[in-house]
């Protein structure tokens, strides 16, 4: 897909050849398939869901500004991604998303909001939840009153945002 320009019209197909040398930039996905000039792909997106995303980003940065990028004016990110706080100060080298081959960067909760005030979002809302008991590691009923007490006292080791895009 890319911009019709001058021509007029809603949307306009090209052929697009990877290239070291030429003048546009283009956005792809590998997992969808979806193609499209850089300039058709800006302001193009109503909702963006990134679950457990952030924290494999090289830079979180820089994911935030693609994110800003496609999504249109009032458009939603909802963000879930593990936090550090309470619990993983609590487990250390033994809490479960402590996995440095894999999440590169665990952010808390103030540098997420920092990073969408910076990138141009709002945060609508935020929840924390996640005791950091795994399944399997704690009797059913102790996971849950777990769980139950992280969510209700707002220090979970997961968080979801709701960011608006102003």
């Amino acid at each position: 897909e890319s911009d019709s320009g001058m021509m007029g019209g809603n949307i306009s197909h090209e052929y697009m050849l990877l290239a070291d040398a030429g003048e546009d930039s283009i956005v792809i996905c590998d997992d969808c398939g979806y193609r499209a000039n850089m300039e058709a792909a800006e302001n193009s997106v109503d909702n963006l869901y990134m679950f457990h995303l952030m924290e494999h980003a090289v830079k979180p940065d820089e994911l935030m500004k693609q994110a800003a990028f496609v999504l249109k004016k009032d458009g939603i990110l909802v963000l879930e991604v593990p936090v550090s706080g309470f619990i993983s100060s609590f487990f250390r080298a033994g809490w479960r998303f402590l996995m440095p081959d894999e999440h590169l960067n665990i952010p808390s909760v103030r540098s997420v909001k920092a990073l969408a005030k910076q990138n141009g979002f709002s945060v609508c809302s935020m929840i924390r939840f996640g005791s950091g008991v795994t399944s399997g590691t704690a009797p059913k009923m102790v996971k849950k009153i777990a769980d139950r007490f992280a969510k209700k006292f707002r220090f979970g080791d997961r968080a979801a945002f709701l960011l608006i895009k102003n």
